[in-house]
């Protein structure tokens, strides 16, 4: 959502870009990727395009076995 275009429907005011935070009221910080995502994030283009009939759901499970091969050994 553009926050400077968009307003809010019920009293049109701006609308204000709120960071998450934790119940205390800090900020969260922003954890990094864990081995599965950055892997799936290098291999996933490669996997699709070798079997572009399979879905998305499908190359994630084959994602999945090959990840869990290569950790294995």
């Amino acid at each position: 959502i553009d926050v400077k275009k968009h307003r809010c429907g019920a009293c049109q005011g701006e609308l204000e870009l709120m960071p998450q935070l934790k119940a205390d009221g800090t900020p969260r910080k922003k954890r990094e990727p864990n081995e599965f995502s950055l892997y799936v994030k290098r291999h996933f283009a490669r996997t699709k395009q070798d079997h572009p009939d399979l879905k998305h759901g499908d190359v994630m499970k084959k994602l999945g076995e090959a990840f869990k091969a290569v950790k294995m050994s």
